[in-house]
């Protein structure tokens, strides 16, 4: 799951588009999702798929109606949780790949 985060930028665009759409109380509309990450639609479409794939782990998954991108509000804290879960397994999946690379924790 994890080595569907390409690099860096993606995480970060990733991570800032799945904390925007948990805190908001109505989600985000596709167009407020790509100005946040300064990214195009075909790569919000992208970026959304990916963080499918890792909610799906959890039994969870975006819900979109009318360009709104949203969760129900009875599953936020669910959504927080594996949000936090998904960050640290990158985290570590990361510092792995590097050591195992190099041979040492860059």
């Amino acid at each position: 799951m994890i080595g569907l985060w390409y690099n860096q930028a993606m995480r970060n665009r990733q991570k800032k588009c799945l904390r925007e759409i948990i805190a908001s109380y109505f989600g985000a509309t596709c167009e407020e999702l790509c100005e946040l990450g300064g990214i195009g639609e075909k790569t919000l479409r992208n970026d959304i798929g990916i963080l499918q794939d890792a909610l799906q782990k959890y039994g969870l998954f975006l819900r979109e109606e009318k360009n709104r991108l949203w969760i129900p509000f009875e599953e936020k804290e669910a959504f927080l949780n594996a949000y936090e879960e998904i960050i640290q397994e990158a985290g570590i999946k990361k510092r792995q790949g590097a050591q195992n690379h190099t041979g040492r924790i860059m």
